[in-house]
């Protein structure tokens, strides 16, 4: 009997070790927070995640009109089957309060957001404060009841709020698995690097840009969608019928399926016509890619980054990462080129943080296709109808005032 004890004694300990190592292999549930400023292809990289089933824990709004567009992605939301996520304003401002560069210039002007609200609802918002708190302390909160290494943040805009509420509780960076950012520079003529829109798009409000600092407290937990790379992969600059005609023809059947989805083009023609002005105004021509683009494709066309963004995020290993250190000078600021930044600089105080090199064009086309193929039934299941809006009358639900 002693022996028989023992045996037993000796299978359980066994048992809760195998069980014991297996428990701890197991990674922690992730959740990812989801950062926009809610331009047509913030949208249609929403639409994307959705379709693959992706439910953020979060959605952060910011951005010029982030009090807006805070209502309008609550809308999107609703569409989306996305109705108890919370959605808050972050970091906004008026168009003074952003860098005067010639890349910013069309969402600084743009006036066009949320006309899909009523009038008078659209003007009571406008009204609001343009930037609040509340996505920083959202973060905070979010981040605090996390398990180590087990939230993910994909950055479609500015990252302001991250900044803040990791500066003011660094401890929470163990929280994160990974950021990745829509964002970067290009190579100019002179050989210089020029930051791009989600990094020149941040309120001159700080002594340094918040990105410098947010690469000095997440390092390599960063992975940054280089706009370079998505140059020299896409030259034209933009998903429309023509790069992705297998794409644009499911897009088009769901949109002639549920034609309350007409909308969505609509919006992104008015962005497309402003963008386009603007472009003119700069002395770009038809021999420019994105002003072909844009000409030729209005309402039907996006930049590929955003999307590119949830790709790689959802698919690591369809993209190659190099380790790159990056320093923003925000005291050598060009009108037409943007913020310096300057790279492989550093005195060792500087973190190298994981950069796009390129990525497989074919997989992330083929993503597109499949995903959008699976709107139907997301927008099914929301209860969207085929001629109007999700269940109630937005405005009247969402009029938190």
């Amino acid at each position: 009997m002693p022996f028989l004890r023992f045996r037993i004694v000796y299978i359980l300990a066994l048992f809760c070790s195998l069980i014991g190592s297996a428990l701890a292999q197991i990674e922690p549930l992730v959740q990812t927070l989801v950062i926009t400023d809610l331009e047509p292809d913030d949208i249609v990289t929403l639409q994307l995640a959705a379709a693959t089933g992706l439910r953020p824990s979060l959605l952060g709004i910011v951005v010029k009109h982030s009090g807006l567009k805070r209502a309008v992605a609550k809308w999107q939301a609703e569409r989306l089957g996305w109705s108890n996520i919370p959605i808050v304003q972050g970091a906004g401002g008026y168009s003074k309060d952003y860098f005067q560069v010639s890349s910013t210039a069309p969402s600084r002007g743009y006036e066009g957001e949320g006309q899909m609200l009523s009038a008078g609802y659209r003007d009571s918002l406008l009204s609001r404060p343009p930037s609040s708190s509340e996505l920083k302390l959202a973060l905070i909160d979010a981040l605090s009841t996390a398990k180590d290494d087990s939230v993910r943040i994909l950055g479609l805009a500015p990252l302001e709020d991250l900044t803040d509420a990791l500066t003011e509780q660094p401890k929470l960076v163990t929280k994160i698995r990974e950021v990745i950012f829509s964002g970067g520079w290009v190579i100019g003529k002179s050989g210089e690097a020029r930051a791009t829109y989600n990094i020149n798009m941040e309120r001159v409000t700080r002594k340094n840009h918040s990105m410098t600092d947010l690469i000095s407290l997440l390092g390599q937990k960063m992975r940054w969608i280089n706009y370079e790379a998505v140059k020299t992969m896409w030259p034209s600059r933009s998903i429309n019928p023509e790069t992705a005609p297998a794409f644009w023809t499911a897009y088009q059947e769901l949109i002639d399926r549920r034609n309350s989805l007409q909308q969505e083009v609509e919006n992104s023609r008015a962005w497309d016509s402003h963008v386009l002005g603007h472009l003119q105004g700069l002395g770009l021509t038809s021999l420019h890619p994105l002003f072909s683009a844009i000409t030729r494709f209005a309402g039907r066309q996006f930049s590929p980054s955003d999307p590119l963004t949830l790709f790689l995020m959802l698919h690591p290993n369809a993209g190659t990462f190099v380790e790159t250190q990056v320093r923003l000078d925000t005291n050598d600021v060009d009108a037409s080129s943007g913020i310096r930044v300057h790279l492989g600089v550093g005195n060792g105080k500087v973190r190298p943080i994981e950069v796009l090199l390129s990525f497989d064009r074919l997989k992330f086309l083929d993503f597109l296709q499949t995903s959008v193929k699976s709107l139907d039934q997301v927008y099914a299941q929301s209860g969207l109808n085929r001629q109007g809006a999700p269940h109630n009358d937005c405005h009247a639900v969402w009029d938190e005032t």
